[in-house]
């Protein structure tokens, strides 16, 4: 199955959304300044919803073991499920579902 995921940033203890997300996510995860390994060694910082997308990814990972461990047979439905309802929408300024879909994703 697809996430739709859009990027946000932090500003002082809260998160905005990035210029170049896209709209109608259905989560949202970092995107902006994420470091990451740089070819050749090193590190580098990257924007963009392809950053936010592995956060996203291996929040969900979490959460296919969390269902496993419930004694769950799990499968994406049961994980988009959990995923969604652990959405954290408080910590987003200015909050839109439109902009921001269901909250920023939280492990579990």
């Amino acid at each position: 199955d697809v996430v739709a995921v859009g990027a946000v940033a932090k500003q002082g203890t809260q998160l905005i959304s990035a210029p170049f997300s896209n709209v109608y996510p259905q989560v949202v995860a970092p995107g902006v300044n994420v470091v990451s390994a740089r070819s050749g060694g090193g590190t580098v910082a990257f924007n963009g919803t392809s950053m936010a997308c592995p956060h996203v990814a291996g929040v969900a990972a979490l959460y296919w073991e969390a269902v496993r461990g419930d004694g769950i047979l799990a499968n994406s439905a049961q994980v988009l499920r959990r995923l969604i309802a652990a959405c954290d929408r408080s910590s987003i300024a200015g909050y839109s579902q439109v902009v921001h879909g269901n909250g920023a994703v939280r492990a579990p």
